[in-house]
């Protein structure tokens, strides 16, 4: 694993590492390359050359990026192309995705097999009884936590009487606005 601490590192410097990581397939041998996001990994895992490539979209990647100019879209449909496989983790990012590729995308939705994974009872924060509504993510726009936290708000002032909790989880560009947000809906 390659791991960067700069975020907003550009793709000439994931261009740098393209020796490395070419280096480590050839010293590990792995049986597959998975990128996670289609654009900065995903380039690296389609210039490294190596198959079977799989490549799974995360958001911002399909949302975003190719928007940006004709040079980002087209690097998103390079990246796509030379996938064996693609995966999402939802229906709509895939019908994003396809705009860039005509290539089957496989959907991987967040979750677990309850009929093989069961409940253990384990400590919690909330009480047996509490409607819990929550999310993991970025705070970065695309996600739309303010709309969350809109409708929570909303949702609190038409059902005062359910013991209704948020909770996110997540760091990013919007996490001061945010909690100022909650702050101000007083929830």
């Amino acid at each position: 694993m390659i791991d960067y601490k700069h975020q907003a590192l550009s793709k000439v410097k994931y261009l740098k590492a393209l020796p490395v990581v070419k280096q480590c397939i050839r010293e590990f041998r792995p049986d597959i390359v998975h990128a996670h996001y289609a654009t900065s990994y995903g380039l690296l895992g389609a210039l490294s050359g190596f198959h079977p490539f799989v490549i799974s979209v995360w958001g911002s990647d399909v949302y975003e990026f190719p928007k940006t100019s004709f040079l980002h879209k087209s690097l998103l449909q390079y990246n796509l192309g030379k996938a064996d496989k693609i995966l999402s983790t939802s229906q709509a990012m895939a019908k994003e995705t396809a705009l860039y590729t005509n290539k089957n995308i496989d959907i991987t939705p967040f979750g677990i097999d309850t009929n093989i994974f069961k409940l253990q009872k384990t400590k919690t924060i909330f009480h047996p009884n509490d409607i819990v509504i929550g999310t993991i993510k970025s705070l970065e726009p695309v996600y739309g936590i303010d709309r969350l936290i809109d409708v929570f708000h909303s949702l609190v002032q038409k059902h005062p009487k359910l013991p209704l909790k948020l909770m996110i989880v997540g760091s990013g560009s919007l996490e001061h606005s945010l909690k100022q947000q909650v702050q101000d809906l007083g929830i």
